[in-house]
């Protein structure tokens, strides 16, 4: 992982990018989850998505996963209508 500045433009607020991290195009998508801040390229914003899948062994997951019980927690579901 690399640092980088934060900076303003004006009223918004910027991310310096490094060169060799550099975005194709003249727009991208972002996201903030908790503290990260995710921007992905707008032409192919699965593309993190299909190298990741490449990261897996070929014998991930070989034997399927187990499927636990549902347990009813009603704390989670009164606001629900049925």
């Amino acid at each position: 992982m690399k640092e980088t500045t934060l900076f303003m433009n004006g009223s918004s607020q910027a991310v310096r990018i490094p060169k060799e991290m550099r975005l194709s195009g003249d727009k991208v998508l972002i996201e903030k989850i908790g503290s990260v801040t995710v921007i992905v390229e707008q032409s192919d914003p699965w593309a993190s998505l299909t190298l990741a899948q490449a990261l897996f062994s070929k014998d991930f997951m070989k034997d399927g996963r187990s499927i636990n019980e549902i347990v009813e927690r009603p704390e989670l579901s009164a606001g629900l209508k049925r």
